[in-house]
């Protein structure tokens, strides 16, 4: 698969399954705003330090300029906050790229009986989207996704 950089994505020249450009897509704006959050949030607290500003007034200021929540003025829950709804979204990204990815897999493998639950004690769970990949392809194919790098 050959990709060429075209900021702030990959691009894919001729994917095989077209979730792939999805999930790349998203994968590279995500990683973009959340780059873009952290020099706001850093050149925000350079810029209070430097400058002796109460940063929570400023907040206020800016908040009531631009008629939205004043928020708070840790930064360090802040910066904290963002690297757990980084993780949440991640994750968010990859069960729509697996949900897309399945319905691909299907069509081009000819797959009819896609299994969506498992059972588990006396009845049937629904998968997650990687989870019904993984108990509907075969096991020489399962163990590749099971293997850590």
């Amino acid at each position: 698969m050959k990709t060429k950089k075209k900021f702030p994505s990959y691009n894919i020249d001729s994917p095989k399954y077209q979730s792939l450009l999805i999930l790349y897509d998203n994968l590279a704006y995500q990683d973009a705003a959340f780059l873009a959050n952290q020099i706001i949030i850093e050149s925000f607290n350079d810029y209070i330090v430097n400058k002796g500003i109460d940063g929570k007034l400023l907040i206020c200021q800016q908040a009531s300029l631009h008629k939205i929540s004043a928020g708070t003025d840790d930064l360090e829950r802040i910066r904290e906050m963002m690297a757990e709804l980084y993780i949440v979204q991640t994750y968010n990204i990859a069960e729509l790229f697996f949900k897309e990815f399945n319905k691909e897999y299907q069509a081009i493998h000819k797959i009819k009986a896609w299994k969506t639950t498992k059972r588990i004690g006396n009845s049937d769970k629904n998968l997650d989207p990687l989870n019904q990949l993984l108990n509907n392809i075969d096991k020489s194919k399962k163990k590749n996704f099971e293997e850590l790098p």
